[in-house]
């Protein structure tokens, strides 16, 4: 069976097989819209195809790219620079013609061509994709361990690490003396068990690594990571949301005749709950900790009521991006998606799913789409699909407090379209944490006892309802001018070369800017601005699809209120510049 290099007149045939493996595996995990981009990245070195009776059966590549947790698992791992790795990716093997070594061939040929190249070849991949992991185990490829990697729009994946096979011959340029190997592998790689491990370091720029400053006591010798958080907390004014607090400002808004509650039954709890129900027009609301539990045992509900176990919703739910796909593995469910990964979900993507789902799971605003906002006749079409199949109409309410305000509607006149809805506290209002879910009271009380199961009912739940409450009663008014001063900033932001508001004019208060500098030199601009004003901006860049532009949120909250557009507008510009 020959392997041959990948030529221009291949890649719709190679985007065919993508489509099929993609069917049969769910690879690539969310379906890039444009499948020859995927396959033709900037980042690859070199690409292959096999090939049987003149049908491309398989295809490999070799990129110099994946994720920053991958590359730096693996750099520590073989104790190399991550500019020393050849990132085996794009591996695709007909259904029909597997079992035949074609997997192993692609891997070999991939993996010799990044040795020639001065490379050590790994890899990655997602954690339940068995049929891969096999493959790669059988080829004698090495786990490293597992980590969570953030890919282009806040993507999030939980991945193996592998490190590919050493060389077949002994070569003067091999990083490791041979008594040290263990199956190719130093012995400190911990390469013989699959562990979690923690995320890695934030971006460590040279600007972080030389910070020395004497007003924090042990600043000379911490880590990167500590010496940025030491800057960050050193600052006086933040950009984002409302800011970064201390553990004692934000205890100190909880009221001191705060009633505690006794298993989440009585007190705070249920004053907030029942403030809650009448806000979102519900006759019931359950506290819960989190909004992973929260969300989950909510569509367990709605599943087991109907006798049906899928739930469907847009490619980037978060329930499936961001959470383990607890829902999955905890409570038996299928996640069905309907419409397109780069744009909204439509009543039109909807008419072509054709099973009956126990729940429809709408997410406003979309976060991973810019905080988008259906239009209000669509949003009820979609609504109105989901009870015409005898399913629940769901909502990802995490954020509703903007999205009323972008619609213009009061909470209530949005909540009242949908069955159940989840809301948090703690992102744009910034409760310490916690949420709720509303909806019909003998759901919510089956909610009430998934919650015991999920060991959500702790003894004292009141320290998180108070905080909420608190933080409801402050902010959930003031989201009208949060949005305005959000359509100001957008204004100004469209003026600063390099910069771009995406969508523009944004549908609510939560930003998502576009920043064409290099990651790198974005953050090391970050720390300069925070070490000459004491002002921190972004904490977190996201790589985009087009190199040497990373993405940023800017969530306005009581922080942003502090500052100007037209001061946010030259902040940005020093980000861009340096000052220049």
């Amino acid at each position: 069976m020959p392997v041959r290099k990948r030529t221009e007149t291949d890649i719709e045939l190679c985007v065919r097989l993508a489509r099929v493996v993609h069917k049969l595996d769910g690879y690539p995990q969310f379906l890039p819209e444009d499948l020859h981009r995927f396959l033709n990245s900037p980042y690859a070195l070199a690409a292959w195809v096999a090939e049987i009776q003149g049908e491309i059966v398989g295809h490999v590549a070799l990129h110099t790219r994946s994720s920053s947790a991958v590359l730096q698992m693996a750099a520590e791992a073989l104790k190399l620079a991550p500019d020393r790795l050849g990132v085996v990716a794009r591996l695709l093997v007909a259904p029909e013609h597997r079992r035949k070594g074609i997997g192993r061939s692609l891997l070999e040929v991939a993996s010799q061509d990044a040795h020639a190249r001065g490379l050590w070849p790994v890899l990655d991949v997602v954690t339940h994709h068995q049929p891969a992991i096999a493959l790669y185990d059988k080829c004698g490829w090495v786990r490293a361990g597992q980590v969570t990697s953030h890919y282009g729009d806040d993507i999030t994946l939980d991945e193996l690490v592998y490190l590919g096979p050493d060389r077949q011959r002994t070569e003067p340029d091999r990083p490791y003396p041979r008594r040290q190997r263990a199956h190719g592998y130093p012995r400190t790689a911990r390469s013989y068990a699959l562990a979690p491990v923690p995320m890695p370091l934030a971006r460590e720029s040279s600007e972080v690594s030389k910070l020395a400053d004497p007003r924090t006591p042990g600043l000379a010798t911490a880590s990167p990571k500590e010496a940025e958080k030491a800057l960050q907390n050193s600052c006086t004014r933040f950009l984002v949301a409302n800011g970064i607090r201390s553990a004692a400002e934000m205890l100190g808004e909880i009221e001191a005749g705060t009633e505690k509650d006794y298993y989440g039954e009585g007190g705070v709890v249920a004053e907030l709950e029942s403030e809650v129900a009448g806000l979102l027009r519900k006759p019931s609301a359950v506290f819960l900790p989190t909004g992973t539990m929260a969300q989950q045992v909510t569509l367990r509900v709605h599943a087991d009521r109907r006798g049906r176990s899928s739930f469907v919703g847009h490619p980037a739910c978060h329930l499936d991006w961001r959470e383990g796909r607890g829902y999955q593995t905890l409570h038996g469910l299928s996640f069905r998606q309907a419409g397109e990964l780069r744009r909204p979900l439509t009543a039109a993507d909807l008419e072509a799913v054709g099973e009956a789902p126990a729940a429809l799971l709408v997410e406003l605003p979309q976060r991973d789409l810019g905080g988008h906002l259906p239009a209000w006749d669509d949003l009820e079409a979609q609504v109105a699909w989901a009870h015409g199949r005898g399913a629940a109409a769901h909502l990802d309410g995490a954020r509703l407090w903007e999205a009323a305000a972008g619609y213009e509607r009061p909470p209530g006149d949005v909540a009242a379209l949908f069955d159940t809805v989840y809301v948090s506290f703690y992102k744009g209002l910034g409760s310490i944490g916690g949420c709720c879910v509303a909806g019909a009271s003998d759901v919510m009380a089956e909610v009430r006892e998934w919650r015991t199961r999920h060991g959500g009912t702790v003894f004292g739940l009141w320290p998180y309802a108070a905080s909420s409450l608190t933080s409801l009663r402050k902010r959930l008014s003031r989201m009208p001018d949060y949005r305005r001063h959000a359509l100001a900033i957008a204004e100004v932001l469209q003026k600063v070369p390099g910069a771009e508001v995406v969508p523009c004019p944004p549908p609510t208060s939560h930003l998502h800017v576009l920043l064409s500098r290099d990651a790198e030199e974005l953050h090391a601009a970050v720390v300069r601005l925070a070490e000459e004003r004491q002002i921190w901006t972004f904490s977190r860049l996201s790589g985009t699809d087009v190199p040497g532009v990373q993405r940023v949120e800017l969530p306005v909250g009581e922080a942003t209120m502090t500052f100007t557009p037209e001061e946010i507008g030259e902040l940005v510009s020093y980000l861009l510049t340096d000052g220049g």
